[in-house]
């Protein structure tokens, strides 16, 4: 069975040799990978707190390494290369993963043709106090988002025509394309970070939007206007839409 599973999360720290890593904890129990790692080793003939610090010290030392499993029972080390997003409750085991600078994550996104609603990590962000011209689309609206982001939520209203959305974050980490949700009904949790998303359908590239005066082909840059699948493109189309994109891992649930 998998879900997503969200709540307060605890963070330690371990320094070595200028690299930082976080050990992620959740409600009490630590989390590990689920996922294979590029290199594994075990120590037996040291304490465990030594071996914990030599794992550290072996992924510090390795230019590839960015995270890595820790089996305290099994004095057990996995290095891990790349990004993950796959993880367990397992017994004993501990995950950490480097620690990375925060980003200036500015989002620069609009809509065709009203903002209605915006939800970042779940979160209500209200229109009326952060965004100025929320009804037209030739204009980008700007919103400074957070490092650790989980999802984006935006329902919107067509007025008529061909709507969309487009998004994108300086950083090119958020760009909207066929990896988000997009529905012309949704349920009341549809904004939520734990909603189940999958039985949306993928998003609709508008490949053919102007771009607006204020909003440019070098703002958008890989980014596409995206709309719900079989919209309408009519002058009588007038509904509201609603798009998503979840940033965060699955969580799997393991009988152990």
């Amino acid at each position: 069975m998998i879900r997503v599973i969200i709540f307060t999360v605890f963070i330690y720290f371990v320094s070595v040799q200028g690299k930082c890593f976080k050990r992620l904890e959740i409600n009490g129990k630590c989390l590990c990978t689920c996922e294979p790692p590029f290199n594994t080793s075990v120590n037996l003939t040291v304490s465990t707190e030594k071996a914990l610090m030599m794992c550290s010290l072996k992924c510090s030392q390795a230019s590839n390494c960015v995270a890595y499993n820790f089996f305290r029972n099994f004095k057990q080390c996995q290095l891990f290369d790349r990004k993950l997003t796959k993880f367990s409750f397992i017994p004993g085991c501990v995950y950490y993963y480097e620690k990375v600078e925060p980003r200036n994550r500015t989002l620069r996104f609009s809509v065709d043709n009203v903002l209605v609603q915006f939800y970042v990590n779940g979160k209500n962000i209200s229109v009326s106090d952060n965004f100025q011209n929320v009804s037209v689309w030739e204009k980008a609206k700007t919103y400074n988002l957070p490092d650790q982001l989980y999802n984006i939520a935006i329902k919107s209203y067509n007025d008529g025509n061909v709507g969309g959305l487009i998004a994108r974050s300086l950083d090119d980490y958020v760009l909207t394309d066929r990896t988000w949700k997009c529905i012309k009904e949704a349920n009341d949790d549809w904004y939520k970070i734990d909603f189940n998303d999958s039985s949306w359908p993928a998003a609709v590239n508008e490949i053919e939007k102007k771009h607006g005066n204020y909003f440019s082909k070098e703002d958008a840059a890989n980014a596409n206007w995206i709309y719900f699948l079989n919209g309408c493109n009519n002058t009588d189309c007038k509904v509201d839409f609603y798009c998503r994109k979840s940033f965060i891992g699955t969580f799997l649930e393991l009988n152990m």
